[in-house]
């Protein structure tokens, strides 16, 4: 086994020479390390984590990442107990009584971390919504939504609340790597994005750097994308929260397969939605291809990423007009949130939607 590392390091060594030369043969080195880490799957972990520690190490002296790759270590999870946890879900909230249910019974159910998926007070000022989730905000992450950039300051009460520089990060959490994009604030403030060169922006140099150490980290097991702006949906008559971001769909689907992102969870529609598996379709992109091995509820070594809709956090519904074929379960009636279990050292994840009137709507596995 030895032997073969060592010609797959000289191999990936001669790929990484070749990088500096173009973008394309960089990319090609990404590859070239994601087949390091299938090949040598029964190698000691320790190999793993030299592998690793040295590839970043390196990758960080050439001066191809960002600075966030400088400033910011990756967190290495070696710990072969891993604790289980839950995080919860939902966006779209508004400062409605609904709303407040929302966050009582997301404090009923106590998950570790809970993330919002953008728009929260659809006001001038983020100071209602902020009451009303104080009593889970100390274990808040979130994303920007389009009523979150109405106004610069808007925009920047929000990043001051939960202490960002910018709006768009990643963090590690157990076995899963979370990256947190921005669907919104790259563009003019109270503008309509155009997302007309989503190539050349910040962010999308980030989200490359990020999801390629992500794949190639042996001691990630998941990687989950949050956003505002959802790529797949049902119709919602003439809503157009319910129409995908074409150019944001054929941008980073893409992107996300290559470097196995296993749930996309979006707000923005304002109803639930979950999805079958989903392979990006070259051909006609608002019709992906689905992975229908498994069934509807259980989802074993799953293929393919999911899309998960929470924007049920108490503003209004947009009702839906039809059921397309890749949407597994989806409603617009009941206002509340998903959480999920992350349990079994990491290698299962169970979802379950609550409502505010005390229902499980959807439940389902995913094991890997």
């Amino acid at each position: 086994m030895k032997g073969i590392i060592s010609i797959l390091l000289v191999i990936f060594n001669l790929l990484v020479i070749l990088s500096i030369i173009s973008f394309d043969s960089r990319e090609y080195s990404i590859y070239a390390s994601q087949m390091y880490a299938n090949s040598a799957e029964n190698a000691d972990t320790n190999d793993f984590f030299t592998f690793f520690q040295n590839f970043h190490a390196n990758a960080t002296n050439e001066g191809t990442n960002d600075e966030f790759y400088q400033e910011n270590a990756r967190h290495f999870i070696r710990s072969e107990n891993l604790i289980d946890f839950s995080f919860g879900i939902v966006g779209d909230w508004g400062c409605t009584e609904n709303t407040a249910k929302t966050v009582g019974l997301i404090q009923n159910h106590d998950p570790d971390i809970v993330f919002s998926l953008g728009d929260t007070s659809y006001g001038p000022d983020i100071k209602c919504w902020t009451d009303i989730v104080s009593p889970i905000s100390d274990k808040m992450k979130v994303v920007i939504g389009n009523h979150d950039v109405m106004s610069p300051s808007l925009l920047e009460q929000h990043l001051k609340e939960f202490g960002l520089d910018r709006s768009y990060y990643s963090f590690d959490y157990n076995n899963i790597h979370f990256l947190m994009m921005d669907t919104e604030s790259s563009y003019l403030p109270g503008s309509d994005p155009d997302f007309s060169d989503l190539e050349n922006t910040e962010q999308y140099r980030f989200v490359v750097n990020d999801l390629a150490y992500a794949s190639i980290n042996p001691y990630i097991k998941w990687i989950i994308v949050m956003s505002h702006r959802e790529f797949y949906s049902s119709l919602c008559g003439g809503h157009d929260a319910c129409e995908p971001i074409k150019k944001l769909r054929e941008v980073y689907h893409p992107l996300f397969q290559r470097y196995g992102v296993d749930i996309l969870f979006s707000g923005h529609a304002h109803n639930y939605q979950r999805t079958y598996p989903l392979f990006y379709n070259y051909v006609n992109s608002s019709q992906p291809i689905i992975d229908e091995e498994n069934d509807k509820t259980e989802y074993r070594s799953p293929h393919g990423m999911f899309q998960i809709i929470v924007g049920t956090g108490g503003i209004n519904f947009d009702h839906f007009s039809n059921q397309e074929p890749y949407v597994i379960y989806q409603q617009d009636s009941s206002y509340g949130f998903l959480n999920i279990d992350v349990i079994d050292q990491g290698n299962v994840l169970i979802g379950k939607y609550y409502s505010n009137d005390g229902y499980i709507l959807d439940s389902f596995q995913f094991i890997k």
